[in-house]
């Protein structure tokens, strides 16, 4: 991705805001998962071998909510220290897709749900706290 230096050690994880009518789309990640489980999560997931960004973007939203997405938008990457590792989640929005409605494709995610900007920033069970510094940017122009 242009602009981000990444270390070749660092973990990491696309995820697509898709975004409609003012509000975005968050899964609930399944009470089952490793990590973050019974969170509001932006949907995505880990890059495979030889994949950018965009790539694992566009795979993550056809594997998880049966979508194919279009003309990606680049948001500002969030970076995590987890378990003495480095995380960097690469963020996306989208307001277009084909295949219809998004819908659970796996067992990653028990519902989904769209929210307003507002009701995304408070909700206290977010995967990830940065996430709320990336709902916040999409209200500005």
């Amino acid at each position: 991705m242009a602009g981000v230096e990444v270390d070749p050690q660092m973990k990491e994880i696309s995820n697509v805001i898709l975004m409609r009518d003012n509000k975005i789309l968050l899964g609930l990640r399944s009470a089952d998962r490793a990590t973050f489980p019974g969170c509001w999560a932006v949907p995505g997931g880990h890059l495979e071998p030889g994949e950018t960004a965009e790539e694992a973007a566009l795979r993550e939203m056809q594997e998880e909510l049966g979508v194919s997405v279009g003309n990606l938008s680049v948001l500002e990457p969030i970076a995590l220290e987890a378990d003495n590792q480095s995380i960097l989640f690469h963020m996306f929005t989208a307001t277009q897709w084909q295949g219809g409605e998004p819908l659970i494709q796996n067992e990653e995610h028990s519902k989904i749900h769209w929210f307003s900007i507002t009701e995304a920033c408070v909700l206290e069970n977010l995967a990830l706290e940065g996430y709320r510094k990336c709902f916040s940017a999409l209200t500005e122009d």
